[in-house]
């Protein structure tokens, strides 16, 4: 069979908010490229009503690639800033036997990284979660370099009987503006901990429209306090994930963390609804959310940043970003 033209003269970029396709077309690149089914309302909830960002490639007409993101409010060092979450990088599977200078995913990535990505544009930064494989593709094409990686923690089931357990594990009313008011609280306190990291904005309104308006999945917000008292000390997300719970998300002080696992933990075992408990949880980060007993496991999974235009260096961001489950955006 005769090879594809892959010269990046062959192929005309796109750029534009996700308006330069139908979804038709996404829909079968989608499913093409990842060998999965494609869901609408999980592409909408991405990338619908103007939040995203695509380049995306034509051959004779065809879409062969897309390489998007989703912008993201973020606490970069202490300021606000906006960063992009690279997703859905998709390149049908006859354009992927080059992956040189002159390939569709070259194309399509250096295209998104000029105009979306640095000092000069909307976003100062892209992250993502790649595959050592796409990491390494990508790092020696000059487009990323690596700045940190995501490990698991385990969770014991059982907690030893000396642990500290200062919490009870609430379910909130997630309608109630006293509740909204707490996390957002929290949050500032998590924002003003990390004033030497780079952080993804994690206020009332973040939580509701990444866990409450998902369109696919399952989540539990849970507050914790202390007994008999009405404020709310940290909040925890959780979802099942295979056989256990993953903590998605955790905002409070930062110090509070291994105290507010444990009492997870241990409520979880109380109600009987305890299959286990992990997070994921950058790994220059991981003192933060270990408890004793806990095992510490790699995933294979990178955190970038791009080096392909002028933007905060890798040296700058390395171990800077928080980052945990719940900032990824196919879980």
């Amino acid at each position: 069979m005769a090879a594809h033209p892959l010269e990046s003269s062959t192929m005309i970029p796109e750029i534009d908010n996700t308006s330069s396709f139908a979804l038709a077309e996404i829909a079968a690149l989608f499913e093409q490229s990842f060998d999965s089914p494609f869901d609408g309302l999980l592409w909408n909830w991405k990338y619908g009503e103007g939040r995203g960002r695509a380049t995306v490639a034509r051959y004779q007409g065809e879409l062969i690639a897309h390489y998007g993101g989703m912008p993201r409010d973020i606490s970069y060092f202490g300021e606000h800033h906006k960063a992009i979450q690279i997703g859905d990088v998709m390149v049908l599977p006859q354009y992927r036997t080059h992956y040189g200078k002159g390939s569709v995913f070259f194309t399509v990535a250096s295209s998104f990284l000029e105009r979306q990505i640095g000092y000069t544009v909307d976003h100062l930064l892209g992250f993502g979660f790649p595959d050592r494989k796409t990491m390494q593709l990508a790092t020696r094409l000059g487009l990323y370099k690596p700045t940190d990686e995501l490990v698991e923690l385990r969770y014991p089931v059982d907690l030893p009987p000396h642990a500290s357990v200062p919490y009870e594990l609430s379910h909130p009313d997630v309608s109630d503006p006293a509740f909204h008011k707490s996390v957002d609280r929290l949050w500032q306190l998590f924002r003003e901990e990390m004033q030497q990291a780079v952080v993804g904005l994690r206020d009332w309104n973040y939580l509701q429209y990444r866990y409450l308006q998902h369109p696919a999945d399952c989540y539990r917000i849970h507050g914790l306090k202390k007994p008999g008292s009405d404020d709310i000390a940290g909040v925890v997300v959780l979802r099942r994930h295979e056989e256990n719970y993953l903590v998605m998300d955790i905002v409070g002080s930062r110090s509070e963390f291994a105290n507010i696992l444990r009492s997870t933990i241990h409520y979880l075992s109380l109600m009987g609804d305890n299959p286990g408990l992990k997070c994921w949880i950058t790994s220059h980060w991981q003192q933060a959310m270990l408890i004793e007993g806990a095992g510490i496991h790699g995933l294979n999974i990178a955190i970038p940043c791009n080096s392909w235009t002028p933007g905060p260096e890798a040296d700058i961001l390395s171990g800077a970003w928080w980052l945990t489950a719940g900032d990824t955006d196919f879980l």
